[in-house]
């Protein structure tokens, strides 16, 4: 699961045009200067741990914008639950706070 979401978030920092490395990516692919590279997918089962990270990191601004908020904290996962009446166990919670982790240092 950590892996995957390292692959994920990998090329999300700004370079000194803005541009992050993914999107320099897409625009050599687009152009046919390099190949699309295999699509991944998150492990079968824990799709809804990186769904539950996107829930509680971003904000969402219609039409589909996301915009990141501060980091996770253990008090915003338990904001969540009280919320949502949504039980996180404690592996979920880790892991949660894991991925936003890998995402920080994908960003920073």
């Amino acid at each position: 699961m950590l892996e995957y979401a390292v692959d994920e978030f990998s090329g999300l920092k700004a370079q000194s045009d803005g541009a992050t490395v993914k999107q320099h990516n897409q625009s050599l692919i687009d152009q046919g200067f390099i190949d699309a590279p295999e699509v991944k997918t998150a492990p079968e089962g824990l799709e809804y741990i990186l769904m539950l990270h996107k829930e509680i990191r971003f904000s969402r601004i219609p039409p589909n914008t996301l915009i990141p908020r501060d980091p996770v904290t253990f008090s915003d996962l338990n904001q969540y639950q009280q919320l949502t009446n949504f039980k996180l166990s404690a592996i979920e919670s880790e892991t949660i706070m894991r991925v936003d982790s890998i995402y920080n240092n994908s960003t920073s």
